[in-house]
């Protein structure tokens, strides 16, 4: 793992092994902010992943990433374990990006919101700023339209 060590943002570092049938229901990390990243290490045909409705299967030696804040669940269709290299990872994002996540968080706090029902609203702003941003590049600097909030 000297290697993973070395990654900007790196949270966790682990491995999981769906058994013969198993199935991880659907669910969300508890905080956004975090790029999941699986590669599959051993991967008998029949594993997949759903994030936000959208199925994909996994593969020996591809990886898959995903916003871990998103509805996913996972399925071991085959006769043998599923093992994945698991790496989660803090998502780049602005200053102001970052300022806008520590807001959503107290906020939610304050009011007792399901961390679903935030992570809908957040994710819709951010899908707003992506757009809003790429029909007007001129209105940011160099430095904030690359940073990718």
């Amino acid at each position: 793992m000297k290697t993973a060590s070395c990654l900007p943002g790196l949270r966790s570092v682990t491995y999981q092994v769906i058994q013969p049938g198993g199935h991880l229901t659907p669910h969300h990390g508890a905080t956004s902010g975090i790029l999941r990243v699986h590669l599959g290490i051993d991967v008998p045909e029949g594993n997949w992943i759903e994030v936000g409705g959208k199925r994909t299967y996994f593969k020996n030696g591809k990886c898959f990433a995903f916003d871990d804040s998103t509805v996913h669940e996972v399925h071991n269709e085959s006769k043998r374990p599923r093992t994945n290299l698991i790496i989660d990872c803090w998502m780049p994002m602005s200053i102001s990006g970052q300022r806008m996540r520590r807001i959503k968080h107290r906020f939610a706090h304050s009011i007792g919101a399901k961390r679903s029902v935030i992570a809908d609203y957040f994710k819709e702003t951010v899908e707003f700023a992506a757009k809003y941003k790429a029909t007007h590049p001129e209105l940011f600097g160099e430095n904030e339209a690359q940073a990718g909030d």
